[in-house]
């Protein structure tokens, strides 16, 4: 044809009518105008940036001010209309806006939702761990657990003897056993149930009474000697003058 011949119609005289049966040494320049019928036998390494056929996100709906729920086949009709719209007021479903759900608006199953930037209105269910824990503790265990260990003290019939289960949810046992005389054990109640406070993670706190004994000596020397003489010596020894 003449395209094919004359070079002011983009054709030449090297120009073959019909595709050679004969591979060519080097690739093409330009792409193909159909697509092969055989798969190459070098897949690419990249993933590509969006599926041949995109697919709209399946459980994706927009509800607002009526209990009509539209999927993203509902935007077809106008795209550039009613993707803008109910994008700029922010609307999310499934953790997806229209942008990154539906086809025509850009989006598709095969987006990723971004992270929203507006807290969620309830909790998750399942926690986030985080790659790096804090280094503060915590204050409370995440699930409190009784010290199993103690009971309430003392000798006052009906409240001596109690143990953290036997309070069940009844809070009003803790201000009652949190009096000194019903601790056990260097806990008192406000220490040892969770429904008073406490738990079997919770640490006695320290006595602020003088114990009525000196604490057993260690068998190693202090390393930091006091400064201040002894009122006697620990052996006695005569005066051997006098």
């Amino acid at each position: 044809s003449v395209s094919q011949a004359c070079c002011i119609c983009g054709g030449s005289k090297l120009l073959s009518p019909s595709p050679s049966i004969a591979s060519s040494d080097r690739p093409s320049v330009s792409p193909s105008n159909s697509a092969s019928a055989l798969p190459t036998s070098q897949p690419s390494q990249i993933a590509s940036q969006s599926p041949s056929a995109c697919v709209d996100e399946p459980d994706w709906r927009f509800v607002q001010g009526t209990n009509v729920a539209l999927g993203c086949s509902a935007f077809d009709a106008a795209p550039s209309l009613f993707c803008k719209q109910v994008g700029d007021i922010g609307f999310i479903s499934n953790g997806k806006s229209v942008y990154e759900a539906c086809c025509v608006c850009g989006g598709g199953q095969h987006v990723e939702a971004a992270s929203s930037q507006r807290p969620s209105q309830a909790p998750t269910v399942i926690p986030t761990l985080s790659s790096h824990p804090s280094r503060v503790p915590t204050t409370a265990p995440t699930v409190c657990e009784d010290d199993d260990n103690w009971m309430s003290g003392g000798t006052v019939p009906v409240l001596s003897g109690l143990s953290c289960d036997a309070l069940g949810e009844n809070e009003s046992y803790c201000a009652v056993l949190d009096d000194p005389q019903f601790s056990n054990f260097s806990k008192s109640v406000s220490q040892a149930c969770c429904i008073c406070g406490g738990s079997k993670l919770l640490s006695p706190s320290p006595s602020i009474a003088s114990s009525d004994r000196p604490s057993a000596s260690s068998a190693l020397p202090t390393s930091q000697p006091s400064q201040i003489a002894l009122q006697s010596p620990s052996t006695c020894v005569d005066e051997p003058d006098w």
